[in-house]
C-alpha cells in the first residue's frame, strides 16, 4: 500500500510512501456472505513494513494497493525492512528488483485531510 500524494497532491516530493508491505499471503476458505463467495487473504509472517494509518495533512490523498505473484527472491530480499525510510519508496523499482512481474490485483481509496472536508 503506497501513498501517492505525498506530502499534499500538489507536492508529490515525498512520494511515494509505503503504507504496508507484507508477503506470504493465501487464500483463506471460501465463506458465503449473503449470496457472494468470499475469500479472504492471510498471512503467518511479519510484515516486512507494518501497516500505517493513512493520516494525510492536506488535500485528498490516493492510496494504491497492489497484489503481485511473490517470486522466490522475496522472503531473502534485503531492500527494504522495519527500519528503512517509509518515504520516497518506488514500488515499481521494488518490483523490478525482486522479478514479481506486474500486479495481478490492486484497488485504490481516496483519504481526505481533515480540512479538506
Amino acid at each position: 500500500m503506497v501513498d501517492l500524494d505525498a506530502p499534499s497532491p500538489t507536492n508529490h516530493s515525498n512520494s511515494q510512501v509505503r503504507h504496508f508491505l507484507g508477503g506470504n499471503f493465501r487464500p483463506s476458505s471460501a465463506e458465503s456472505v449473503g449470496s457472494l463467495q468470499v475469500r479472504a487473504l492471510g498471512n503467518s509472517t511479519p510484515a516486512v513494513s507494518e501497516f500505517k494509518q493513512p493520516s494525510p495533512t492536506s488535500g485528498l490523498h490516493r492510496y494504491v494497493f497492489l497484489l503481485y505473484r511473490q517470486s522466490p527472491s522475496f522472503n531473502g530480499q534485503t531492500l527494504v525492512n522495519a527500519s528503512t525510510p517509509i518515504q520516497r519508496f518506488n514500488i515499481t523499482t521494488f518490483a523490478e528488483a525482486l522479478d514479481l512481474g506486474n500486479p495481478v490485483g490492486g484497488t485504490f481509496m481516496l483519504v481526505a485531510a481533515p480540512d479538506s472536508v
